[in-house]
Parts: structure tokens; C-alpha cells; sequence
């Protein structure tokens, strides 16, 4: 808040059996930026509706249509999605892929799976699976592993932590608690 006020809501309505999105929102408020974005997925005809809302009147302008490949993932989709993935039998270096929409393009982001490591957060000490996306050249981040993110070595997959080196510093978010999870979490060191 010292730079600018920042109040940004982000949402999916996903399949949690298929971890696909359905809708997705994004309410942002960052300084006098403004954008309030509804996204559709239509998975089955592969189409996506992108809507925003007009500034000055209030209301959703007409809506962007997108034809998507099968199985395209919103943020917030994709982050529960890396909760199925299979690290078992990957090794330091392998890559993996999820296939997604932002704003007005599709991306296929590419993650390097790094190996396993103890991670401490505000929640504790866990044994962690560590991976880290390819991020394209940009001006924000820095570098190789610019962001670098830990779940649980468990059942669970629970987001532990996430590091993103950037041009203006290091950006570190982290657990500072869980509860009802579905499965022990047999990665909290004691």
C-alpha cells in the first residue's frame, strides 16, 4: 500500500473432478487502475466468453469470443490442477505443461519440476515438492526460477509457499495456516 492501494478479487467456479473452469472473475483495484473481467468456459464446444466492464458506464461491453483447445485452464484452475499432477516418478529437470487462458490469450506454461526440499512457513516445517514455471524474458522478473513455488510432499498438495524475484525485490508469499484438509499432512515435520 505504500506505492498504491492494491484490492484485487479473483475467482473460478471449477469441475473438481475434471479441474476445468467454468466461470472465472477478476475485480482488480491497484491505484486508480481499474478492471472487472467475467470469464466463460464452454468446454463443450471449446469456447470461451470474455467480458469487461466498461469504465465509464458501468456496464459489460460486448463480449470477446475465443475458440480454446480442449481441456484450458484459468489461474485458478491451473493451481488446483497442479494438485493431480504425479511427481512420483519426475525428476530434477523434468518439464510438464498446463495449458491456459489470460485476458485475451492462451499460453502454454511450461514448469520444471526441481525436487524435493524442507520448506519452513508460518504454518510450520514441511518436507516439499519444489517447482518452478519458465517465465519468458520480461522487464518484471528476473532471470532463471524468478518465481519458484513448494506444495506438500503429501496427499494433499497443499501451497506452501511461492518466491518471485523481481526487479524492485523479492516477493514471498506463504501458509500461515491450515485446517480440514482432506488427507493427513503427513509432510508437516514435527
Amino acid at each position: 500500500d505504500w506505492v498504491a492501494k492494491v484490492e484485487d478479487h479473483w475467482g473460478a467456479y471449477v469441475d473438481t473432478s475434471a479441474l476445468i473452469p467454468h466461470i472465472s472473475y477478476r475485480n482488480i483495484k491497484e491505484g486508480k487502475y481499474r478492471k472487472n473481467e467475467v470469464v466463460r468456459f464452454d468446454h463443450r464446444v471449446n469456447l470461451i466468453e470474455a467480458k469487461v466492464k466498461d469504465k465509464k458506464t458501468g456496464k459489460f461491453k460486448e463480449p470477446k469470443i475465443y475458440v480454446a483447445p480442449e481441456g484450458v485452464r484459468d489461474m485458478l484452475a491451473g493451481a488446483m490442477y497442479l494438485r493431480s499432477v504425479d511427481f512420483s516418478s519426475m525428476l530434477p529437470g523434468d518439464k510438464f505443461v498446463i495449458n491456459g487462458f489470460f485476458e485475451d490469450a492462451f499460453y502454454d506454461l511450461e514448469l520444471i519440476y526441481r525436487g524435493k526440499e524442507r520448506v519452513k512457513t508460518k504454518a510450520g516445517r514441511f518436507n516439499a515438492i519444489k517447482f518452478a514455471p519458465v517465465i519468458p524474458d520480461n522487464e518484471l522478473f528476473d532471470g532463471e526460477d524468478s518465481i519458484v513455488a513448494w506444495v506438500s510432499d503429501d496427499s494433499n498438495k497443499v501451497p506452501l509457499k511461492i518466491q518471485a524475484k523481481m526487479f524492485i525485490g523479492n516477493v514471498s508469499v506463504e501458509l500461515s495456516n491450515f485446517a480440514q484438509v482432506k488427507h493427513p499432512m503427513t509432510s508437516k515435520i514435527k
